[in-house]
């Protein structure tokens, strides 16, 4: 259904007009929006030099602009002496004062130069063409030159809005013009109206969405190299794309006979490269504890693991399963050790992971191994990555996957105050803050924002993720079954909204992230806490909202890119 504003339509509207109005509503989708009586004027020295109306701008991030003017009745005569119209309503018959073509063209002028006064504009300029719709009537022949049958939508074509309104803003497609989310954006402020009036959130994901996923320039030129490097570590900021490489060269592997290992520290992380990789053989996907306790468990007894958030649960992890590992790698047969590793978020691993890691490999010294990291997310204590200075490449430094908002933002939290975005990067609007006095306001905070983004701004819940500092059992909103009538889940599962903690969710990412309990484990000049809202932060591809105590909050409201929101 298209979105459609003013909603619901403006009083007054003649016949044709409202049946005009609810065939778009219910013939086009989502990513169409149908703008109603248009008031415009054009200024020339501070004069009044024309004015008109639009009877509706149809917009999509794809097509372009459409200009339609809608005239009722149930028979036109067009007069080639006079080049006057007529039209007839019943038995009477009535002249229309001006050439609905004409006034259709008019507007598209009028609001070409309202779009080209607009800086960059040049960067996002739509094709933008016109058309005449007759609802009541049909229109059979040419009236004149200017008036075909292509550029028209009469009475049987209202049946058929969903393909012939397209078919049209098609044909007036202009060759290299690119709208976009940006385009549309401008369009709204244009015609004098609210951004959040005109399109959800969840329509501006969407088309942001659309463009994430292609490898850029820099990202195929990496891909090339590492083809021809049998070791590498290569870095990058969050969004970099690391993740998509690391997929990309353990394919290149496998498929050259080579039994790969892919490994990281993070389980969710691991179970999303699983997922990934599962139509690939001759590969391994494990997180690093799970790959250890397997391997050392394989031909003995299973090994007691200590209770969490205990010195012996740590020290189990950090030190006992690693050496452990070391030790049964000394004995396992080369048949059963992997020709290739690939380790990705390798800024998390300690130095006993990397010395039992290392000893799982065919051929350990110079064998394939290939590293990605990125040290700003490095809140495990890991070590610099085993290898040689050579081997090291530069760091990849454009971030793809974050809105221009949200990298402004991370890049604020680096210290980076004079950052500037790729210009291709969505702008899907401000990182918005909110200030809680205590958790039981949080909770209702941020049940508030849930039940607004999905019911208001039409984002879709599997979209969305709700991230913490803290495990479930010591936070205050995600120890709870559910949020705003939406039953929460630590795991993945239809219907329910995932939940989980910042350190859980490292590597991962969507589209829209809720971070909650912000300054509750550290004050923002506190390196720990500054690493974790950058790790939770870059977790939210293109919309982010974080909640905070109001220290906190005050704080992040004056960073770039951000907007104060009331509670």
């Amino acid at each position: 259904m298209a979105k459609m504003v003013p909603t619901p339509m403006l009083p007054g509207a003649v016949p044709a007009e409202v049946a005009f109005y609810e065939g778009v509503r219910g013939q086009l989708d989502e990513r169409f929006v149908a703008y109603h009586g248009i008031n415009w004027l054009r200024l020339e020295r501070g004069q009044v030099r024309e004015e008109g109306e639009s009877d509706f701008l149809i917009a999509h991030p794809d097509l372009g602009v459409l200009v339609i003017e809608v005239k009722g009745g149930d028979e036109f005569t067009f007069d080639p002496n006079s080049r006057r119209w007529r039209r007839r309503t019943g038995s009477h018959w009535k002249d229309i004062p001006k050439d609905p073509f004409v006034q259709a063209q008019q507007s598209v002028h009028w609001l070409l130069d309202e779009l080209r006064d607009i800086p960059g504009s040049d960067k996002w300029m739509p094709s933008v063409g016109h058309a005449v719709a007759f609802p009541d009537g049909n229109y059979d022949g040419e009236a004149h030159p200017a008036a075909p049958e292509e550029l028209v939508i009469d009475h049987r074509a209202m049946i058929v809005l969903a393909t012939r309104i397209p078919a049209i803003m098609k044909m007036h497609a202009r060759g290299g013009r690119t709208f976009g989310d940006q385009g549309m954006r401008w369009l709204h402020q244009s015609l004098g109206c609210r951004v959040e009036v005109m399109v959800s959130l969840g329509t501006r994901l969407d088309e942001a969405r659309v463009h994430m996923h292609d490898l850029t320039d820099e990202q195929l030129y990496v891909a090339a190299l590492l083809e021809r490097m049998p070791r590498a570590g290569i870095s990058g900021t969050a969004g970099s794309g690391k993740s998509l490489l690391a997929l990309l060269i353990a394919r290149s592997l496998a498929r050259r006979g080579k039994r790969t290992l892919v490994t990281c520290f993070n389980k969710r992380l691991a179970g999303s490269m699983r997922e990934s990789l599962a139509d690939e053989a001759n590969i391994t996907v494990s997180h690093f504890h799970e790959l250890a306790y397997e391997i050392v468990t394989r031909d003995a007894q299973p090994l007691p693991v200590p209770a969490e958030n205990t010195t012996a649960d740590a020290r189990f992890f950090v030190e006992d399963l690693p050496e452990q590992l070391a030790l049964a790698a000394e004995t396992m047969p080369d048949a059963d050790k992997f020709d290739a590793i690939v380790v990705d978020e390798a800024q998390d691993f300690r130095a006993s992971y990397w010395d039992a890691l290392m000893k799982l490999h065919r051929t350990p010294a110079d064998g394939p191994l290939y590293l990605f990291s990125d040290e700003a997310q490095n809140i495990y204590d890991g070590v610099s990555l085993p290898l040689e200075p050579s081997e090291l490449l530069p760091p990849l430094m454009v971030n793809h996957r974050n809105s221009a908002e949200i990298q402004t933002f991370l890049a604020a939290l680096r210290g980076d105050l004079d950052f500037v975005p790729h210009e291709d990067a969505a702008r899907t609007g401000p990182v918005l803050v909110q200030s809680y006095a205590d958790p039981d306001a949080m909770v209702k905070q941020i049940a508030a924002r849930l039940d607004h983004l999905i019911r208001k701004d039409e984002v879709d819940l599997e979209d969305i993720v709700l991230l913490t500092p803290s495990k479930a059992e010591n936070s205050a909103v995600r120890g709870r079954p559910e949020l705003a009538g939406i039953p929460l889940s630590e795991d993945v599962s239809p219907g329910t909204l995932l939940t989980s903690s910042l350190h859980g969710f490292k590597g991962l990412e969507r589209q829209v992230v809720l971070l909650a309990e912000l300054g509750e484990r550290g004050h923002i000049t506190d390196q720990r806490a500054r690493e974790y809202l950058y790790v939770g932060s870059s977790r939210a591809s293109l919309h982010l909202e974080i909640f905070a105590t109001p220290d906190m909050a005050a704080i992040l409201s004056k960073f770039p890119a951000t907007e104060l929101s009331k509670p």
